[in-house]
């Protein structure tokens, strides 16, 4: 079992993610809150890891994005992903404006989706990690 970064840091990276990103389009869009997770459990990891561990996320729309430039934006998120180490995992485009992409380096996901009335959300996934960046000692276990 390994050690992670802790549940504080994986939270400030799913804030600071997307305002990294939304920041470096220009006209940069207003942000608002879709959703915050700051602790959800990994009760079905995909990494096949142990329990005890969590995750956080962060979800915005994208505000002031005039939707005949939503193309655009995208265009210029991926941009950002591909210079700051994320690798595209599914691309749903042209026929959608959907994309998921993962960080190489801390195992972060980001998404971009465009909802049906035209609405852009961007969001932040942490992988799983230990609340305090440790794993929990057994139950039972001397500490």
């Amino acid at each position: 079992m390994k050690n992670t970064i802790t549940q504080q840091e994986a939270n400030n990276r799913a804030e600071k993610y997307p305002q990294d990103a939304a920041a470096s389009l220009t006209p940069p869009p207003r942000l608002e809150l879709l959703s915050r997770f700051d602790n959800s459990e990994c009760n079905d990891p995909t990494d096949n890891g142990p329990l005890g561990r969590v995750y956080v996320s962060r979800s915005y729309w994208l505000r002031d994005v005039p939707r005949e430039r939503n193309a655009e934006v995208v265009e210029g998120l991926v941009r950002w992903w591909t210079q700051h180490d994320f690798v595209v995992i599914a691309d749903k485009r042209p026929k959608e404006n959907w994309i998921s992409v993962e960080s190489k380096t801390d195992g972060f996901s980001m998404s971009i989706q465009e909802t049906p009335t035209g609405d852009l959300s961007l969001g932040a996934t942490s992988p799983c990690v230990w609340p305090n960046g440790t794993p929990a000692p057994k139950p039972g276990s001397a500490n």
